[in-house]
This record gives C-alpha cells, structure tokens and sequence, in this order.
C-alpha cells in the first residue's frame, strides 16, 4: 500500500516521505521508501508519482545538489552548515515551503493516507493514521482583559478548529504531542490532524502546547494591545472581553490620483475610500484596524474591506489600456517626453468619463491642476464682407464655466500647444482632434480684430476641414467647370486642352494665380493664347469668323488727353502692331506680360499670329526698344507684351511702374532659387493676375516649388523659412508622408499638370511640331554677312564662271546651312551662343525631369559634337552614334534599358534605318533640310508597330535663315516647292532667278 508518513529527521526535522506498506494483522510493516527511481514508482497513479516529486525535493541528495557548488556527501554538508550557521538560513525556509506545498497536496488527495512513523520504529499502527482536512484550519484567538486589585492584566489564548471542531492545543499528558511541520506558511499536527493554515504564523502556537492562556501584566499592557493584539484582530476574529471590537461595513468609491512615481514619471495611483479611512490600493490586510482607545478604555475598530468591489475597479483601469507595475498604473504606449505622457494620461482621463464615473479624481501635481471637464464648441465659417478675398472663422468654446472665443487658441493650435491656461489657473488640455482638424488651415490663417482670416487661395483646405462650407465648395466647382472657347481662337483644342483652358479662366475669374506644368509638348502655349483670347474678347464665346479688316489707325487708349511730342515719338518708334479683327467696340484692359527665355520669343509670336491673330501683340526686345518709365503709354496698345528674362531685368525699373493685367512666365524654372535676379526682378512687376509655365516646376529640389508658386499666388506658403519648416525639411529629411499630402492639397487647385501617357487617348500616335528658334545679334551679324557675300559670290559665278550653277548653289547652301545652325560648324574661332542649341538642350533637360528619353538625328556630326559637349557640361547621360561606332547592338541595349540614358544622338546617315528604339517618345530634328524621306526614316526608329506612346517630333529651325525658307517651300504648293523638295538633284529644274531667292 502507498502511504506518505511523517518522520523525525536526525537532521532537517519533520518531513513527508512516501513509502510503501504491507498489512499485517495488528500493524503495518514498512517495506521501503519510495523515490522516483524506484522500481515501483512507473505503477503508481499519476497523484502518487506527484507526491513523490514533492518529496524528492528536499532529499539528502536534492539538497546538496541545490545548495552546494561541491560535490560532497550530506553528512559533511551538515557539518558545513553546523561550522557556518548563515548558510543554514535559506535551507530551512526551502524545507518548510515544500512541507507547506505537500500538505497543501494532500488536502487535495485525501485518498492518499497519512501516518506517523515512531522513531526507531518500522511497524506502524492505525493509531498513527493522521486526517486531512479539504479545508483549512481556523484560528480564534482570545484575549480577555480582567481587574484585581485596581491592576489589569490581560489573558490570551487561542483555539485551533478543524471543520468546525475545536482542537486541544495543549499536549496530552501521554502519548504523541502535537507537532509543528513549518512555520510560515503554517502546517502542524494537533490531534492527529493535518491542520494547514491559509495566512498564519504558527510560532503563537507554540506557547500554547504547554499552557492553556498567556498573561500580559499591566506594564506590558498598552504595548502589548498596540502591537500584538491590534494584529491579531487584523488577521481574523478574535474573542473580546472586557475591551470592544467593533465592526464597520462604510461605504466604498475609489480615488485614481494623477501624480508622478518616484522616478518622476507620470502615472494613476489607486486608493479606496472607507468612510474616513483612505486605504491603500496596495495595502494587503483584507482588515483595516484602527485604534480609538481612552485612558480608561481600549476600543479597536474593524473595517472589513469589499475585495471584489476593489478587484472590479483595479479590472476597469486594467481594461482602459494601462499596465500595473508596483504601486502605479502606467500608459501602455511607449511614449518618451514627459509631457506627452502627461496629455495621454490627462485624455485617457477624459475620455473615459463615463467608465470613471465612479471614480474620484485627484491630482498630486503641486500648482499644476488641469481641469478635467469637456470640452465643447461651436465653430463655423464666414466671407468677410468688406473684401471677397478672406473668409473668417468663428467660433465659441465652452471650458467649464468658461466662454472663451475661439481666436485665443489659434497661437496654440499653431505651434502644438495642447495646454491653455485658464482664467482661474488651472490648465485646459485642448482636443486632440484640433490639431488634426484645424492645425494645417491656420498655419495659413491671419489674425486680425479678434478674428482668424483665412485668405481665399487655401479654399481646398477650407473643403477638407468644413466640408459643408458652401463657399468653398462653389470655388471647387468653379475650378472645374468647363467653359466655351472664346471667338476669334483660331485652333482646334483638344479635349484635355480645353479643360486646361477654363481651368486658367476659373483661376482668373477667381483671382487666384496658377502653373502650368504639363508635358513637354502638350501644348501649354495655345492653351495660355486661348486664355489670352478670352481675356481680351471680354469672354465672348465662339462664333463665326468675321471678316478681317485692316484698321486705318490704332486706337488711343486716353479718352481726353491730346498726344504730346513724346507720345508721337513713342508711337514712331514702336513696333507695330498686329491688325485686329473688326469687333464689338470693349473697354481695353491693361496689357498683359509674357516673360519667356530669348529661344522661345519667336516661337511664341509665331503661335500668337497663327492660333490668335486677334491678340495685339508687341515684342519688348532688341537694341531699339524705349526704355522709359513712360513705357506703359505703348504697352497701353497692345494686349500681350513679348520680353525675355534678360531684358525684365535690365528695364525692371522702367517696366514695373506699368500694372499688367496678367504676367506669364514661360519656363519658371528661371525663378526657382529665390535669391537669383531672375526672381527678384519679376516679384517687382505689378499684375492683377499671375501664372507661370513650366513641364517642370519642382527641377532638382522641392524648395523649387516655393518661388514659382510663391510668384502665383504671392504668400500662398508663407515665407520661405516657414516653407522649410512646414514642408521641406518634414517631407525630404523625415518623409513626412502627412505633410506631403497636405502640400499636394495645398497647390492642387493651383498647378494643373498632364503628363503625355495620362492624355495618351486624346493624342494621335504621332504629333509634329516646329520649333522657330531667333539668332543672337552676333549669330545674326556673321550669318547676314556670310549670306549677303555669298549671293554675291554667286552671281559672280554665274556670270563670268563657267562652272555648273547647282554645284555653286549648293556648295553655298551648304555653308549657309551649317551657319545658321551654329557658326562654329564652318567657324572654329567662334565662341558665342547659338540659340538652337540653347533650345534643344533646355529641352532636353525638361525631358530628363520629366522622365522621358529622346532621339536627336542630325546630318552634321560636327552638330553632334557640338551638342555632346553641352550635355556633358551639364551631367546629362547620353548615347551617340555614328558612322564610325563599331559597336552599334551594344550601344542601343544600353539605351533601351538603362532609364538613367536620357538622349540618343544619331547622324541620319547612320541611323536612317534598321534601328528599333521604342524606349524614346521625343524626337528632335536638329537640322531639318529639303530631304523629307530621310527625316521619315529617322522618325520611324521610335514611331513603329509596337509603340504604345505617342511619338513628339520636334523641327528645330533657326528663323530667318536658309532652313526656315526650305521650310516654306515644305509647306508650301507651288512649282518650286514641288521641284525642290522631291527631286533628286533639286537645283537642275530651277532657273537662276529662282535659286537666287534662296539667297536672298
């Protein structure tokens, strides 16, 4: 049979040790213990096997192992611990823990029996049985205060009780004596029970296997009553006679009290409230005690505390997504800066309000007190009436029994602020979702007579954050809506050029500024010359085309005054203006400014003359222009004022006393650093309306954005360290992804741009256009000379040469033609600028921003050359070949794969055919001539079966010169256009007078 008995150690006292027993007729015969490494132990039951465990524990040799680095027997390890006592200090506590945890076992497997073993004896007998219990032992303790002889003294005893029976404590005369198993926690053996004691020290037993009571003299009286017997009520009932126990059941809230720890870190600590007494949360006494004695009495007062009540407020902060540690519940975000832990801390508490209802709430933060009501308010939206470019926002807070207006905290919202002081002091944490729904709108706002002003170019904003604001919503709609083309547009515009164009004319209507900034080629300028159309018709719509007329004069823009000898000269000098179409008599506004780069002045007064004739136009440029602060009186003529950069800058002064109805900057990049002259020149230049162009606004950096847009629509991001602050440094340092959604949405109503795949259904598969290009004075000079000798040279030739007319003519073609490319083509001193090349590699670089790659056919290398030169000044990646390049496969896979290879270069000759190169939607004739099927072929390299974007081609042709008249002769029907352009041998058809105007 297996049994566990309870045996006299020689060394570690009394202790469990499982055995095995055999029945004999009066007694039972112990056969062996039974360790985990007995044979027997694999046929116990899974509770037996457990015990065994247990005990094994705090075998001899478990022992030694656990609490010895040597390897030595037990008998020397005890003889270790009797020479050093301090090393026996954590053995017999280790003992009595795993005597305790046995006893507690064997409460739960009350089939398992228990026996006490006699020393020195192996038979063991049914009066040895000792009895478990399922439950534990309960204390009562008894202390009765008694008088004699005017001296008090007090007797204590205590009884033990075993399911409800009272046990004698007191050992019997005969027989086995009560035994002490641990201590604390408490196990013992009276009366041959198991008695196992839930929370007590069993030392206060002791006195008591002897005696029957205790007595406390007088002198030990007051000490004694203060200490031992306020504990002993403490931990459980106690018998009173002759001093009174009372009993109080107060009611219970609990205090969360917002401090900080010892470390100084912000956190909650819980108390409870009884009544008059604050117990603490972490106080482990499920009775208070507290002393109410008088000199002639003594009175304890008992509170018993509502530990399911106390569980069930600790389980709702638990539930609120703090973590306990200690005596302190903590956010369990792991949040660093003091003060954000304190606003977490301080909205947890608001926020759950209603789930701390119960609660009372105390701050232990010395003057600091936030105050811990909501927060309500009312804030709505209004147009400021004495201008329409402002709209105000009002509002009304309610904080406690404060009414405070809204305007007051705007400072706050700005700068992230949530803590606004009270009129009383105390500290209003503003909402959180203030800063979220209202931060990035009055980062914009100005405050001005006690209201917050929101100016009227930040209405997508206004959208985000009141969206049923009906102003802002209409402006939204205005933006968007489609207009007619105005009359006298002389274009057909496609679909995604017409929404550009009412897009430009809500932006006018609407008094915002704006940037262009679609694809190359995508025609940004017709857009802006319909734009300029209506703006000037007075937005009358599209009707038929009225007969030209040539006027007999140009109007007088003054209605009284009589022109002076100045105006006479002004007019003389002026260039002449384009002849209108008859109209409807309107009132004539101001003239508006087009600021370009030197190569696209011709090309822009070539559209204008071409798409809207009707425009009067003026081309402020060259040495014989009137530089004079009265400049405006000419400007007052005409309605589009052609200049460059370079000449804006040297007569700024003159140029900004005149109020332009609008300025355009073409290709705004030129303004992108704000410290430039560029930039500081045309922010002088007054204008009601300002837009820019540019396929690139943002070219190398995002700080690009700020003067361009800056210039559109002037403050529209604040100063440029605000900029930085706000959206550079956040977006390119930290990759804000907020912020860069809340720029995109800033300059979203303001910068319209289309990039060639997103318009790819409304492009054909293939767009050609030409590209005038102007010489510079000196290019002008050397080529007017070249030109005029040659003419001469040539009619020399005619008439006293006898050598062949067409090998003259086009021997000085030729020369012609590479001159007015670039004089350093024939001229190898030459060190100026050629227009063209300017041109194509101000383009090129709009297409590398843009992400696109380009092919540049040429018929001179020498060009080529020229242009590689330029690209390599300028970091650009590059391809090149020609009829010397062996290694034409290896060139063209790099080319087609490699995204960072913006540009091809291509001699025609050599790159005519058998080339595929899909991977370029951009084609760049750098030197077009009469031999229209080579240039078909170069074109076909990147337009062929299988490309699926349109293919931009590109004629760059200098103005003035031998190219620009084959170009007429191009597109032109006549005899000699015919001859000249599909023969063979052009010039063997032509008579003398007829190649002489090609010289002419």
């Amino acid at each position: 049979m297996f049994a566990v008995l309870v045996i006299d150690h020689r060394l570690l006292g009394y202790i469990f040790q499982p055995c095995l027993l055999e029945k004999g007729k009066a007694f039972y015969k112990l056969s062996g213990k039974v360790v985990a490494k007995s044979e027997v132990y694999e046929e116990l039951t899974s509770a037996e096997k457990e015990l065994v465990t247990l005990c094994d524990a705090f075998s001899e040799s478990a022992l030694v192992k656990r609490f010895s680095k040597d390897k030595i027997t037990f008998y020397d390890f005890v003889k270790r611990c009797e020479r050093n006592p301090k090393e026996c200090d954590k053995i017999i506590p280790f003992i009595e823990r795993n005597v305790y945890k046995i006893a507690s076992f064997l409460m739960e497997h009350l089939q398992i029996p228990i026996f006490f073993k006699t020393k020195n004896y192996d038979n063991i007998y049914e009066s040895d049985r000792i009895f478990a219990s399922a439950s534990f032992a309960q204390s009562l303790a008894s202390f009765e205060l008694v008088e004699e002889n005017g001296l008090r003294r007090l007797l204590y005893s205590l009884k033990i009780f075993q399911d409800g029976e009272m046990l004698e404590l007191k050992n019997p005369d005969k027989g086995r004596p009560n035994i002490l198993l641990s201590n604390e926690p408490g196990c013992a053996i009276v009366e041959n029970r198991l008695c196992v004691f839930e929370a007590m020290s069993l030392k206060r037993l002791m006195p008591f296997f002897t005696k029957p009571c205790v007595q406390i003299e007088e002198a030990l009286l007051e000490n004694y009553m203060h200490t031992f017997v306020k504990k002993s009520i403490k931990e459980g009932m106690v018998l009173a006679k002759g001093f009174e126990v009372q009993t109080e059941t107060p009611a219970m809230y609990p205090v969360l009290t917002l401090m900080e720890d010892l470390g100084g870190m912000v956190a909650l600590r819980l108390h409870f409230q009884y009544g008059e007494q604050m117990v603490e949360e972490s106080n482990p006494s499920l009775r208070i005690v507290t002393e109410k004695h008088t000199p002639e009495s003594y009175k304890f007062c008992v509170l018993n505390r509502d530990i399911e009540a106390e569980k069930r407020y600790q389980q709702i902060l638990l539930d609120l997504d703090l973590k306990k540690l200690n005596f302190f519940y903590y956010l369990k975000k792991n949040l660093v800066d003091g003060r954000s832990i304190l606003h977490e801390m301080v909205s947890l508490l608001l926020t759950n309000k209603v789930k701390l209802k119960d609660f009372k709430i105390e701050q232990d933060r010395g003057e600091e007190v936030f105050l811990l009501a909501p927060v309500s308010s009312s804030i709505s939206i209004g147009e400021v009436k004495q201008t329409t470019d402002w709209f105000d926002i009002e509002g009304m807070v309610q904080i406690g029994d404060f009414q405070i207006p809204f305007y007051k905290f705007r400072n706050h919202i700005i700068e992230g602020n949530r803590e606004y002081k009270l009129p009383d002091g105390t500290i209003v944490l503003l909402p959180e979702e203030w800063f979220t729904n209202y931060s990035k709108l009055l980062e914009f706002s100005v405050e001005e007579e006690g209201e917050i002003r929101i100016n009227r170019m930040y209405f997508n904003l206004l959208n985000d954050t009141f969206p049923s604001f009906p102003k802002s919503q209409h402006l939204s709609y205005q933006l968007e809506r489609q207009r007619e083309l105005p009359a006298g547009i002389r274009a057909e515009l496609r679909s995604y050029q017409k929404v550009g164009y009412s897009w430009l004319v809500s932006l006018y209507e609407n008094h915002f500024g704006g940037c262009l900034a679609d694809d190359m080629g995508l025609g940004k300028t017709i857009q802006f010359l319909t734009f300029f159309q209506f703006v000037y018709s007075g937005g009358r719509a599209t009707v038929p085309e009225p007969k030209r007329e040539e006027p007999k004069s140009v109007a007088w823009p003054y209605a009284t005054a009589q022109p002076n000898l100045f105006d006479q000269l002004m007019l003389e000098d002026a260039p002449q203006p384009t002849p209108p179409v008859a109209t409807v008599t309107r009132e004539k506004k101001p003239a508006s400014l087009v600021v370009l780069p030197t190569s696209l002045l011709f090309n822009w007064q070539r559209e204008k003359e071409k798409f809207a004739p009707e425009l009067r136009s003026l081309t402020y440029s060259g040495s014989k222009r009137i530089r004079s602060k009265d400049v405006g009186r000419i400007f007052n003529h005409y309605d589009l004022i052609f200049t460059t950069y370079g000449i804006l800058r040297n007569d700024i002064d003159f140029i900004k006393e005149y109020t332009f109805e609008c300025i355009l900057l073409d290709e705004s990049q030129n303004i992108k650093n704000p410290d430039s002259y560029n930039y500081k020149t045309v922010i002088q230049v007054k204008a009601n309306h300002h837009f820019v162009i540019s396929g690139t606004p943002i070219e190398n950096s995002l700080k690009d954005l700020w003067s361009q847009m800056n210039f559109a629509n002037r403050n529209i991001f604040g100063s440029q360290a605000m900029f930085n602050k706000q959206f550079l440094l956040p977006i390119v340092k930290q990759k804000n992804e907020q912020k860069e959604r809340q720029l995109q949405q800033l300059i979203k109503p303001f910068i319209l741009r289309r990039t060639k795949s997103e318009v790819a259904t409304d492009l054909p598969p293939m767009i050609e256009q030409t590209i005038l290009c102007e010489m510079t004075e000196e290019h002008r000079t050397i080529y007017m000379r070249e030109q005029s000798s040659m003419r001469n040279e040539f009619l020399d030739s005619v008439t006293n040469s006898s050598r062949p007319v067409a090998l003259l003519a086009i021997t000085a073609l030729l020369r012609l033609r590479q001159l007015s490319n670039h004089p350093a083509l024939v001229m190898p001193e030459y060190e100026g600028e050629s227009s063209k090349m300017e041109e194509v590699v101000s383009r090129i670089e709009s297409l590398r921003a843009e992400g696109h790659k380009v092919l540049v056919f040429s018929s001179f290398v020498k060009h080529l050359n020229l242009l590689e030169e330029r690209l390599q000044q300028i970091d650009i990646r590059y391809e090149k070949l020609t009829g010397e390049t062996s290694n034409r496969e290896e060139i063209i896979q790099r080319f087609q794969t490699n995204k960072e290879i913006v540009c091809f270069l291509i001699s025609l000759k050599a790159g005519g055919v058998g080339l595929n190169l899909m991977a370029a939607d951009y084609v760049f004739i750098l030197d077009p001539w009469w031999n229209l099927a080579a240039e078909i072929q170069a074109i076909n390299r990147a337009h062929r079966i299988g490309q699926d974007k349109t293919v931009l081609v590109y004629r760059f042709i200098m103005a003035d010169t031998i190219e620009e008249k084959i170009q007429n002769l191009q597109n032109s029907k006549s005899k000699l256009a015919e001859t000249f352009i599909n023969s063979n041998n052009p010039f063997s058809d032509l008579s003398l007078e007829e190649i002489e105007k090609l010289f002419s």
